[in-house]
């Protein structure tokens, strides 16, 4: 009966002592596991940040490029080295070269000696590559490709953005990355030597993602998983430890198994009834050994707080050189909340373009604080501000012009390029500023000048119209006027009474001067033409008042008497352009009988001044 209490005593014993260390494994695995993936998890993220921070400090440099291809509708391949040198880091050679594609085809690459094979291959022909050109053309967003061969040889990754000017689709710009040199310089393969990696990049309209890096083919393992928003794509890096989450680890069943052999060394001492001093004596080795393992766990957590310290101090160093490169660039740049349109970050080429001192000026207000009330096509600045917001969280990036107000009151003329981003599934916003004012004010002046140059055409064809006009017409009446004089001419030659000589004298007056008339009408369209010319003849000067007074003697009211008198000292023979000095007589006399209802109208002729000859 006692051997039988024994046994079941020891055995009790033996299972709650492998309890215990069943138990105190289990906490300690968890904790380790806890520490396991949140080392990896802070690898992964550091790693998925250099390679977003290496990506988008190339696509701030290139937007310079980009704004000035829109501007200026084109450049030469010299203008294209000299921007497309910026996106080349000296402390590292991550990038291959830079290209445009003018439509699809390759037109301009740097650097050009290494690279210039591909000008001129149209890059919508080529297998591997033109499902991403075309779905650029076609979406009108930026986006990362890759892996891909390139023509030239060798793998990269490529980052594509468009060139778009009023929603016109002009080329695209690529910044090529060696594929090999980039993961190394992000810390691929360094991840990849403990674990098992995935790099995926999915982009946006396209349902299959690209597999950029991959060390595994069975993804049985449970995975720490890390997101990043770049361009129009997303990255994925998920990392599987090859030591894996799942069961008992090394460490755990080492304790179960040692938790089991304490149990059974218990069974075996209270059954053989040792001393009590051997059992004490047993435990003490047991804490000694406890106290041992113990340390040995302070050192790993040491390590693995300095291993957490270096993680913590690489992303602030990563951060950092975000920040200079914002800070330091030429390119206005503001920093906007989607949610509220308040500005929460911008730099010092903002702050002076905006027109304030300091960056405390400009946060916390809203592009409708710092706009008029309407913009140019009379839309309120407010309703266009959420019209743009919402397109742009769609397309992510999209370009426009904007009417600004600086604080004194200046209105000024911006080309504004927004682009979308999140941070912790926060919608932030990006824009960067370019001052048109000046090019808007010639553009308005060229469309002015365009006005003017149209309404001077269409004045020149109706003054030409019209000499046309005037010069048929004046054609017209005067073959007939011709034939009627003509035909006076033949009459004076029968035999007339004085009355019937004097009525013909009056046709014939009247029909010269009607002949006068018409080249008069001729006149007035080469005066407008500018072609009037001075014709002098020699001709007897009495005979221009005396056919003014037969001309309008008879159209005279009743009781107005119409004479002439001429100054006995003006010579017979003058020299003078006849027609125009009885154009002008005749106007005068025209108007004065028009306008004397009673009295005497007289046509008087006298010398003024005779040029004698100078005495020898």
């Amino acid at each position: 009966m006692y051997k039988s209490n024994v046994i079941i005593k020891s055995l009790l014993a033996g299972f709650l002592i492998l309890l215990i260390f069943s138990l105190a494994g289990y906490i300690e695995y968890e904790k380790n596991l806890n520490e396991e993936q949140k080392k990896i998890n802070n690898q992964a993220e550091i790693t998925l940040g250099r390679m977003v921070s290496a990506i988008e400090f190339r696509m701030i440099n290139l937007q310079s490029l980009l704004t000035y291809t829109l501007i200026h509708d084109g450049f030469t391949q010299g203008e294209f080295n000299q921007f497309a040198k910026t996106l080349f880091d000296p402390n590292s050679d991550i990038v291959r070269g830079v290209t445009y594609l003018t439509g699809t085809t390759i037109t301009h690459t740097y650097p050009f000696e290494t690279n210039k094979a591909a000008i001129g291959i149209d890059l919508a022909l080529i297998e591997g590559q033109k499902d991403d050109v075309l779905l650029v053309k076609k979406l009108g967003m930026p986006i990362i490709t890759g892996p891909i061969s390139l023509v030239q040889g060798g793998i990269a990754l490529v980052c594509r953005i468009p060139a778009i000017r009023n929603e016109e689709y002009l080329g695209q710009f690529s910044v090529v990355f060696d594929y090999d040199k980039l993961i190394d310089f992000v810390g691929i393969r360094d991840l990849a030597e403990m674990n098992y990696i995935e790099l995926i990049n999915i982009k946006s309209g396209v349902s299959k993602p690209d597999i950029i890096y991959a060390n595994i083919t069975d993804s049985k393992y449970s995975f720490i998983e890390s997101r990043a928003r770049v361009l129009n794509s997303v990255v994925i890096l998920k990392v599987f430890p090859k030591s894996g989450f799942n069961g008992f680890s090394i460490q755990f069943a080492f304790i179960i198994l040692a938790a089991l052999v304490m149990a059974i060394i218990v069974f075996i001492l209270v059954y053989k009834n040792f001393s009590f001093q051997n059992s004490l004596t047993e435990s003490n080795l047991g804490l000694e050994s406890s106290i041992f393992q113990l340390r040995l766990r302070e050192e790993q957590l040491r390590n693995q707080f300095e291993e957490i310290k270096k993680v913590e101090e690489s992303l602030r160093k990563s951060e950092e050189f975000r920040k200079r490169v914002f800070e330091s660039s030429r390119m206005p740049i503001v920093v906007m909340d989607a949610a509220d349109f308040k500005f929460i970050d911008c730099n010092q080429a903002a702050i002076k373009l905006l027109g304030y001192s300091t960056i405390d000026d400009i946060l916390g207000k809203t592009p409708i604080n710092i706009s008029p009330e309407f913009q140019y096509d009379n839309t309120s600045s407010g309703e266009k501000v959420r019209k743009f917001v919402d397109a742009v969280l769609e397309k992510t990036s999209m370009v426009f012009d904007w009417l600004f107000r600086r604080p004194g009151g200046e209105l000024w003329d911006a080309e504004v390029h927004l682009l979308s981003f999140s941070i912790e599934e926060r919608n932030m916003l990006q824009f960067s500023l370019i001052d048109i004012t000046e090019r808007r004010l010639m553009e308005q002046e060229r469309q002015q000048k365009a006005i003017l140059e149209k309404k001077v055409a269409v004045a020149e064809e109706s003054l030409k119209f019209k000499q046309n006009f005037l010069a048929n017409m004046s054609h017209e009446i005067r073959t007939p006027l011709t034939g009627v004089l003509g035909m006076i001419e033949i009459l004076e030659q029968t035999q007339l009474n004085e009355t019937q000589k004097e009525y013909l004298n009056t046709i014939k007056v009247s029909g010269e001067n009607l002949r006068e008339i018409i080249n008069q009408v001729l006149d007035y369209s080469k005066i407008e033409a500018g072609k009037v010319t001075i014709n002098p003849v020699v001709f007897d000067f009495r005979s221009l008042p005396e056919n003014a007074g037969y001309l309008f003697k008879n159209n005279t009211k009743p009781g107005v008497n119409l004479n002439y008198i001429i100054d006995p000292e003006i010579p017979g023979l003058i020299t003078a352009d006849k027609s125009r000095l009885s154009q002008v007589l005749n106007n005068f006399v025209s108007n004065a009988v028009k306008f004397t209802s009673e009295g005497t109208i007289t046509i008087k002729s006298s010398v003024v001044l005779i040029d004698k000859p100078a005495e020898m």
